[in-house]
C-alpha cells in the first residue's frame, strides 16, 4: 500500500438518482482495499457495523484508510457466487471504528 499523503477531492454533493447511487455503491465495492475507495459501499464486517453504519462516506473513507495504513488485512466472503472484501474485525479495527464514530 502506498502510504504517501493522499490527495482528496470532495464530490459527494452530486444530484444522483437512486439507480445511479446504487451503481456507484456497486463500483465502490470493487475499490475496497484501494486508494480509490469512495466511502459509499460498506467496507466492514461483523461487530464493526455497530460503529460504522452511521458514518458518513467521508468518515467511512477515513476508517478504511486508517485500517489499511495500520496493516489490517482484508477478509473475504463468498455470497451467491460473488466474492466480497471487507475490513476484518480485530482489536485495532474496533479501536479505529470507536474513535471515528465519536467524531
Amino acid at each position: 500500500m502506498n502510504t504517501a499523503k493522499r490527495q482528496y477531492s470532495s464530490c459527494y454533493n452530486l444530484p444522483l438518482t437512486f439507480d445511479a447511487l446504487n451503481e456507484l455503491q456497486i463500483l465502490d465495492e470493487s475499490f475496497i482495499g484501494t486508494d480509490n475507495y469512495m466511502g459509499l459501499a460498506f467496507c466492514w464486517g461483523g461487530d464493526l457495523k455497530y460503529y460504522c453504519r452511521d458514518m458518513t462516506p467521508r468518515v467511512r473513507k477515513m476508517f478504511h484508510n486508517a485500517c489499511l495504513d495500520s496493516g489490517i488485512e482484508l477478509a473475504t466472503e463468498d455470497h451467491n457466487g460473488k466474492t466480497y472484501s471487507y475490513i476484518a474485525t480485530c482489536p485495532k479495527s474496533l479501536e479505529i471504528a470507536k474513535r471515528l464514530s465519536k467524531d
